[in-house]
């Protein structure tokens, strides 16, 4: 799959921060900011209890749970630590 035409992603803009790489999945976005914060949104991944017996979690975005997030959130976890 190619992505030929980059869209700008607003919430960066509006929240002064710029972005200094950027990994696209299947399922969600990954962006890594000036300032060393990783950003992610898409799919978080299957709900439920007997899920991973007949699918595979795909997309999980690190912020502790399996929404969804159409936005960027900021992945605590692996902010940078000064």
């Amino acid at each position: 799959m190619r992505f030929d035409n980059p869209k700008l992603v607003d919430y960066f803009k509006k929240h002064n921060l710029k972005v200094k790489d950027v990994s696209l999945g299947e399922y969600h976005t990954m962006a890594l900011t000036e300032d060393g914060s990783v950003y992610t949104w898409g799919y978080g991944g299957k709900k439920g209890f007997f899920n991973w017996m007949y699918t595979q979690e795909v997309g999980a975005l690190g912020h502790g749970d399996k929404e969804p997030h159409y936005k960027p959130k900021k992945v605590k976890g692996l902010s940078k630590i000064t």
